[in-house]
């Protein structure tokens, strides 16, 4: 693991063992004092990880220094140092950001387990797409445990906002899409092979995976360092307020990812589509073909104008022609196969790539298409479409050869009347 770590210690705790671990691992550390110095290192150095000494200083002590933390880091993972981990009810931490909390003479491979699992989200997250008010305790937290001791293992402040199911077996019947985070008890029969079972099923291979043991059980790490997808693994013999905090940070991070790729998704989405008709654009279909230099034999590229638009425009107006373009690329998606690409190429212009296909089948499908939107009527009038078609032939062809093939067989079907389908290639 390699991190540029911020250890801030106002409190005056011992922190040596902690930052020997990290620079014994290469790992750049930078030390304040104060909560003012850590932040002028934050505003002017680029920081992945926060230690934080707290031991005999109030959580509202540092209540400044989390909303400007929040505000310039977005979501840096932060990791609370005390020197004994007591019965303290640490939900105040949690809710100002805190990620987990380790003693000062924390493990250093446990140390290190830690923060790779909060650093690794965070690396792969965008916190300028991302919520910043979602930082502390998760409202609505749906959690799986995998076990069949059901002793508890998390503080009653956590739990006031959760559901907790258990579970022996994985039931097909439960939605566990709808869960936040997945708990494996390592004492399961064949734990190892459900928690494979748990990245391969559709519902929750996306979901964290943590392993619970106890003070006396080293099969979670054993199983941790098969590399089967767990997240992490927790004792349940720490302080309950501990594993409350661990598991509220798992589950943050995920929401954030999630939030983040939804986010992505949809841009894309409105990236790629044309607004009016929801086919894709020119735009996207220029950068689709980029990468596909030629149009095997067993494809075909159509191309589908609308006859006599511009009257349609000119006489009932834009709005009544847009509502007509929409109806027709309406038609156009439902007499198409699902893996057709369909574009809107330029005004009342659409092209579509096939994959697969014969000339025969590319020309029946064409042929329905044009009878289709022949006989119906679109937002009051008939209209009618010229369709270009061109299937390369054994020999691989240039696939904007193969569009210009089809734009001219579409205005040769355009200048015999319209109408017609007519194919060249």
């Amino acid at each position: 693991m390699i991190a540029r770590v911020l250890v801030v210690n106002e409190g005056g705790l011992d922190l040596s063992l902690i930052e020997r671990y990290f620079r014994e691992s290469f790992c750049p550390v930078k030390k304040a004092k104060t909560l003012e110095e850590a932040l002028r290192i934050i505003g002017h150095e680029r920081i992945d990880l926060t230690v934080l000494a707290i031991d005999k200083l109030s959580c509202k002590y540092f209540a400044d220094f989390f909303s400007i933390l929040r505000v310039v880091e977005g979501l840096i993972p932060l990791i609370a140092v005390t020197k004994t981990i007591g019965n303290f009810d640490f939900s105040d931490w949690i809710a100002c950001g805190v990620d987990d909390i380790v003693q000062f003479d924390v493990d250093k491979d446990d140390l290190f387990r830690r923060s790779e699992v909060l650093i690794d989200t965070k690396s792969r997250m965008c916190s300028s797409l991302v919520k910043q008010d979602a930082m502390g305790v998760q409202s609505h937290k749906r959690i799986a445990y995998f076990t069949q001791n059901r002793e508890q293992v998390f503080d009653q402040s956590f739990l006031s906002d959760v559901y907790l199911q258990y579970a022996e077996t994985l039931d097909r019947c439960v939605d566990y899409a709808g869960f936040d985070i997945l708990l494996v008890d390592s004492n399961l029969r064949n734990a190892a092979e459900f928690c494979a079972m748990l990245k391969l099923d559709e519902n929750t291979k996306n979901k964290p995976i943590v392993l619970t043991y106890n003070k006396f059980n080293k099969t979670a790490l054993n199983l941790f360092n098969l590399r089967i997808g767990v997240t992490a693994i927790m004792d349940t013999f720490d302080n309950k307020s501990v594993n409350s905090c661990r598991i509220n940070s798992y589950i943050k991070y995920k929401r954030h990812l999630d939030d983040f790729f939804s986010k992505v998704k949809k841009n894309i989405y409105l990236s790629s589509i044309d607004i009016l008709t929801e086919v894709y654009n020119r735009s996207f279909f220029e950068e689709y073909i980029s990468h596909r230099a030629y149009a095997l034999s067993n494809s075909a590229v159509v191309v589908i104008d609308v006859d006599k638009f511009k009257s349609i425009n000119d006489k009932f107006g834009h709005t009544f022609a847009d509502e007509v373009l929409r109806r027709i690329a309406y038609c156009i998606k439902s007499h198409t196969r699902p893996t057709d690409v369909i574009a809107r190429y330029g005004g009342d212009e659409f092209v579509i790539f096939m994959h697969n296909i014969s000339s025969f089948e590319a020309h029946a499908i064409a042929l329905r298409l044009k009878d289709k939107i022949s006989s119906e009527k679109f937002n009051g009038i008939f209209c009618s479409v010229s369709v270009g078609i061109c299937c390369p032939g054994k020999d691989s062809m240039n696939i904007r050869e193969a569009i210009n093939i089809a734009d001219q067989s579409m205005y040769m079907a355009k200048q015999s009347g319209g109408n017609t389908v007519r194919i060249l290639g």
